[in-house]
């Protein structure tokens, strides 16, 4: 197996203030308490990124995030490997929690920094070779930490040692069932998607779980509204689905990761298969 190397975040630039300007300028637009995205957000979020987006990641390129550049080669490899890479982010979540004391500010930043490592890349890189980037490695870490959050026990605090000191994460439930969050699918998904991105299917597997679960959380607290973004959510999630089932991978992706095409992947794509816009 891998080691993964330890290696800390620099807390000059991983901090409440860039968690709390990532949800400023990724929720810009959204109205006060809705419960889902008008149309002109979620065009935003899933386009090309802004100048201002791109601001905001480049304070954090690769270099600073020095982990290795390939995967696991297997899930069982890659799951035993996601404490380690999401062990830095935690430590500078559970120092959120503490400087706010708050639940739902910790929810936030953790959404926030999902979102900073998940779909910033996608926005900025999308269309070019740096794509590369994004599968590689930025996809690694948004993985690793959305299964740390998502599978984090609430009954007690937790301690760990970073390499540089030991921090504990207080007393929480997990972010995405944080009342502020539960029944509200514009921000909850966002914890999600990371696992969508997987080409793992022990991942997918977790995540029809949550789904399943989300689902079970709508239909007892929201409306048909909610429900349209979980049926959504469920539909792009069996599209991914049936491409790693048949193929073992995205293949959409092999061209920029350098990875041979099959002749089923070329027939494939000579048929208009499914990119999901990359």
């Amino acid at each position: 197996m891998a080691t993964v190397p330890a290696f800390r975040l620099d807390d000059s630039l991983f901090n409440t203030d860039l968690y709390e300007t990532i949800e400023a300028f990724w929720f810009q637009g959204l109205p006060p308490g809705a419960t889902t995205p008008p149309y002109s957000l979620t065009a935003r979020w899933f386009g090309l990124g802004s100048q201002r987006e791109k601001d905001e990641f480049n304070t954090i390129g690769p270099e600073k995030l020095t982990i290795p550049s390939e995967p696991g080669s297997d899930d069982g490899e890659e799951r035993e490997n996601a404490r380690a890479l999401a062990l830095p982010f935690l430590s500078q979540l559970g120092k959120s929690m503490t400087a706010k004391g708050d639940g739902l500010a910790f929810a936030k930043s953790a959404m926030s920094m999902v979102i900073l490592l998940d779909q910033l890349p996608r926005n900025i890189y999308k269309g070019s070779p740096q794509m590369a980037t994004v599968f590689r490695h930025y996809d690694r870490l948004a993985q690793a930490l959305s299964m740390s959050l998502l599978l984090e026990e609430t009954s007690s605090s937790k301690s760990y040692d970073d390499e540089g000191g030991a921090f504990a994460l207080p007393t929480l439930h997990r972010p995405d069932l944080h009342p502020g969050i539960r029944s509200r699918p514009v921000y909850r998904e966002w914890f999600y998607l990371p696992l969508q991105h997987s080409e793992h299917l022990s991942h997918h597997a977790l995540l029809s779980q949550l789904i399943s679960a989300y689902r079970r959380d709508i239909e007892e607290s929201g409306g048909e509204a909610e429900m349209r973004e979980v049926d959504s959510l469920a539909d792009f999630e069996n599209r991914h689905v049936v491409l790693l089932e048949r193929f073992g991978r995205y293949p959409y992706r092999s061209d920029v990761l350098g990875r041979e095409i099959t002749t089923e992947e070329k027939q494939w794509f000579d048929n208009g298969g499914e990119t999901f816009g990359f």
